[in-house]
């Protein structure tokens, strides 16, 4: 376990020079609560998340969709939040699942095929 933020940092980093989508995802979070001793920078998240997720993460997919959902750090698109959840959905992220209910939800689409 890293002892310390640039240590934590430092280890990632490896992981994503290799091409670790998870680490991608990991240190795009990072960003964007201001973890590791990193000052909170919601654009490097959307960065690394979008890169995550063309490496096929599920996990950033569907923080790319809460995103874009709420317009954070991007312009508000509920298209592309939605296309976002759909994609971790079908792979299984329980979550993501859960976000389209909510959408389907609050356009009171109550009535599911």
């Amino acid at each position: 376990m890293p002892k310390d933020g640039a240590t934590c940092i430092a280890m990632i980093q490896k992981r994503i020079e290799a091409g670790d989508a998870e680490a991608m995802l990991f240190l795009g979070s990072q960003y964007y609560f201001g973890g590791c001793g990193l000052k909170k920078d919601v654009q490097k998240a959307i960065e690394f998340w979008t890169k995550a997720s063309e490496l096929r993460s599920i996990g950033a997919h569907y923080e790319l969709g809460h995103s874009y959902y709420n317009g954070d750090g991007v312009e508000k698109d509920e298209a592309i939040a939605v296309g976002h959840w759909q994609h971790a959905a079908v792979k299984g992220h329980v979550e993501s699942r859960h976000q389209l209910g909510v959408v389907k939800c609050n356009e009171r689409n109550y009535h599911w095929q």
